[in-house]
């Protein structure tokens, strides 16, 4: 019996064996398969966006991609077309393999299939359905397959199938987007000639605009029908109409495009309101409806002077739109609303002048223009700047569309207030952090101006909600100054910013009032500048390190540099206290570099040279639009006799996007000579695999706000794991930032991210305490 145990002891081994045997193959395979899959879709990324070539172009990339397409066990693609255009249908060779996805208003065009192939042997089918986004009349990829009966294909196929069909719907939805582009442009090159051509004189009402009439409707529905030509071209529709309230009727003021297309009857405006409107707000931009036809229309809303939702852009094509079309023409339509404002004139140099291009809101040219009209009208008003307190952090947490939409918001709370406001007035934003408003009328005594103040705070306390529906309510620090008919300009907006300055220096949120005679402003901010100044010559800016540990060993991997001002009477002063100044100032630069250079040399004082611990600084996006920063920092490097491999860069997301191409062209260049390039703060912005797969990096630090909630429950380690997967899966390095408590640690090499930096290990310490670090360790993770 013993025996007769053994031998079925055995085979269960044999049995366990072999069954761990097939799972680690098919974990090759796949593995394998994930790294064919990035080889494919960056041939792909690679072509050429030239719509009348996509078609040889993908089938060039699938036909040098046999090794993927044999692990995915696919012996032949097709690309399917519903109501394909006739040079499709034409050029497409018969194949009967492909006849079950041909009925109907389809066609099949294969891209990679083999010269013969039994037609009697039984063939499985399988079809990735794209979504609306690609090119026109492209359904779906089609896979044949030999057909499977006692074998169950493994999901890393199925898996592997779909990722390929979705890059290739990826790309041609490039495509797509550069064919409409292209036309695009073209369309808009031609409106603003259009626009420039209606008036040959415009008159600038900084605060409003002048009535339009019905003899000027007249003059100009011309131009308007030519202005809707190309936009249809542009867009791709068949129809276009422009409607607005003249004296409270809704007129025509343009159409053009194909009749069955046009609407049957002018939009009806709400008659409830004190002035008709075109709806509530929430009917605003892109909404559509279908009629029996399959027609598509989509209406967008634009305001005139005072007069909210004052006119209406109707489109019709035969497509629903994407998220990017109902964007674009919901500026179009708000162009068409600034070209009533003109005597419905396009004029591209007022626009992009008087207007913040983010939020399309006046500017600081606007603010300059009407404290210059109020004077040459010989009245007198006020000045107030409002800037956010901490901005930096908003900075840090928020994406730059959030941002603009935060203000904007702001803004429009700001009008609503002052809309009761005796005099005129005008609101727009001056930089990312300021906005202000310029209001006529006398602010000689102090109930006035506690008026204004009242209504600014009220406008302040509204809550506001981010695009994810999270309210965020920014402190601002007001500071004021009073305007008379004969005060110099430049002086009123420098006591203005100077009473900002305070304010903020304070953490204050009262408001306060300056006197631009005084010439304070620009004392004191120039004193703030030449003291910083003063400070990058004189060696006052010191390094702190703080080191990056190896959760599996305890070793030291890096220390990163962080500036301190060792202030000769304010003592030691945070970034948080001065980075914005410097910035403001153009010494941000300057400092990036002094640390650059300055800790090159500790490492190579520290025995760090060619190997061991590396050493990483922080770049602001401005540094990053230096001209010829690489070979900058790269001659530092050899001047202070450290080797390139040995530093590491770090840079955020935002201060790529500030100036993508150049910053990605500096970058590269750091990393074909060694240099080490970390994205920090990963996870705050809009970062993406594919973002992450165009910039060149060697690592990735996980910002705080996830490591915090860590151990946490399954959907927060979960969330950590696929970031570290998808980092890991482009050959990046990861790592985590904040670690303050041993169960975080623990948690981190759990999920597989073995590198970490945080206070549970070292706060930044000075030079001299970071290099008693070296050689020691911290006790690893036990988990």
């Amino acid at each position: 019996m013993r025996g007769r145990a053994g031998r079925r002891s055995a085979r269960d081994e044999k049995a366990e064996a072999l069954a761990f045997e097939n799972l680690l193959g098919l974990q090759v395979q796949s593995a394998s398969c994930l790294h064919e899959l990035v080889k494919f879709q960056t041939a792909l990324t690679s072509q050429s966006h030239d719509s009348g070539a996509y078609l040889e172009n993908l089938c060039e990339v699938l036909n040098s991609q046999s090794k993927l397409l044999a692990s995915l066990d696919v012996i032949a693609v097709g690309l399917r077309f519903e109501n394909p255009p006739a040079s499709i249908s034409a050029a497409r060779e018969t194949h009967s393999r492909w006849s079950e996805f041909e009925e109907g208003p389809f066609v099949c065009v294969e891209l990679v299939g083999p010269e013969f192939l039994n037609q009697a042997e039984e063939l499985q089918t399988h079809e990735i359905v794209f979504g609306n986004h690609g090119l026109p009349q492209v359904h779906s990829l089609v896979y044949l397959s030999k057909r499977k009966n006692t074998v169950e294909v493994h999901e890393y196929v199925h898996f592997g199938r779909r990722e390929l069909g979705q890059a290739v719907e990826l790309w041609l939805r490039g495509v797509e987007e550069h064919r409409r582009r292209a036309l695009r442009i073209a369309a808009l090159e031609e409106m603003s000639a259009i626009g420039g051509k209606a008036t040959s004189r415009i008159v600038v009402d900084y605060f409003s605009i002048g009535p339009v009439g019905p003899q000027v409707v007249a003059d100009h529905r011309d131009v308007f029908g030519q202005y809707l030509e190309n936009v249809c071209v542009g867009w791709d529709l068949k129809a276009a109409e422009v409607y607005g309230l003249l004296g409270g009727v809704s007129t025509a003021l343009a159409r053009f495009g194909d009749n069955e297309h046009l609407m049957d009857r002018p939009p009806a405006p709400d008659q409830s309101t004190d002035f008709p409107t075109y709806g509530p707000s929430e009917a605003l931009d892109g909404s559509t409806d279908r009629d029996d036809s399959g027609s598509v229309r989509s209406s967008f809303r634009f305001d005139f002077r005072e007069k909210v939702n004052w006119g209406v852009l109707t489109v019709s094509g035969t497509r629903l739109m994407g998220e990017d079309d109902r964007i674009s023409l919901s500026q179009v339509a708000r162009n068409i609303g600034s070209l009533c404002q003109t005597a419905f004139t396009v004029n591209q140099e007022v626009t992009s002048n008087l207007l913040d291009l983010k939020t399309q809101r006046p500017n600081e040219a606007a603010m300059l223009g009407s404290l210059q009209q109020l004077q040459a009208e010989g009245s007198s008003g006020a000045l107030v700047v409002l800037g956010v307190i901490d901005r930096m952090k908003y900075f840090e947490s928020l994406d730059t569309l959030t941002l603009a939409r935060l203000f904007a918001a702001t803004l429009d709370d700001l009008n609503d207030e002052l809309s009761e406001h005796s005099g005129r007035f005008l609101s727009g934003i001056l930089t990312g952090s300021i906005l202000y408003a310029v209001c006529e009328g006398s602010f000689a005594d102090q109930l006035t101006k506690d008026e204004l103040e009242a209504k600014i705070r009220r406008a302040l306390s509204r809550p506001k909600l981010t695009g994810s529906g999270s309210n965020v309510q920014p402190a601002f620090a007001l500071g004021a100054v009073e305007v008379g008919v004969n005060a110099e300009i430049s002086h009123v907006v420098g006591a203005a910013y100077s009473g900002l300055d305070n304010e903020i220096e304070a953490r204050s949120n009262s408001l306060e009032w300056v006197v631009a005679e005084s010439g304070i402003a620009r004392g004191t901010r120039l004193a703030r500048e030449t003291e910083l100044k003063l400070a990058l010559e004189t060696g006052q800016m010191v390094s702190f390190f703080q080191p990056e540990y190896s959760l599996l060993d305890g070793s030291i991997l890096s220390f990163e540099s962080l500036v301190r001002w060792q202030h000769p009477e304010r003592g030691l002063l945070g970034p948080n206290e001065f980075i914005p100044l410097a910035e403001s100032a153009g010494l941000i630069a300057e400092n990036d570099l002094q640390r650059l250079q300055h800790s090159a040399a500790t490492a190579v004082s520290w025995g760090l040279a060619e190997s061991g611990p590396e050493m990483r600084v922080n770049l602001s996006s401005i540094t990053l639009r230096i001209d010829g920063l690489a070979k900058r920092i790269l001659d530092i490097c050899d001047a202070e006799g450290l080797s390139p491999s040995q530093l590491v860069v770090e840079v955020t997301e935002t201060a790529i996007l500030r100036n993508l191409d150049v910053a990605i062209a500096q970058l590269s260049e750091l990393r074909a000579a060694d240099v080490g390039v970390a994205l920090d703060d990963f996870g705050v912005g809009e970062s993406s695999l594919a973002r992450l797969r165009s910039l060149p990096l060697s690592i990735v630090k996980l910002d705080r706000q996830f490591v915090r909630p860590l151990p946490g429950d399954r959907s927060d380690r979960a969330f950590v794991e696929a970031v570290r997967t998808m980092i890991r899966a482009i050959d990046l390095d990861i790592t985590a930032e904040g670690v303050e408590t041993e169960s975080q640690r623990d948690c981190l090499l759990e999920v597989g991210v073995d590198r970490a930096q945080g206070f549970l290990f070292s706060k930044p310490v000075p030079l001299a305490e970071a290099q008693l670090l070296l050689g020691t360790k911290v006790a690893p993770a036990i988990w």
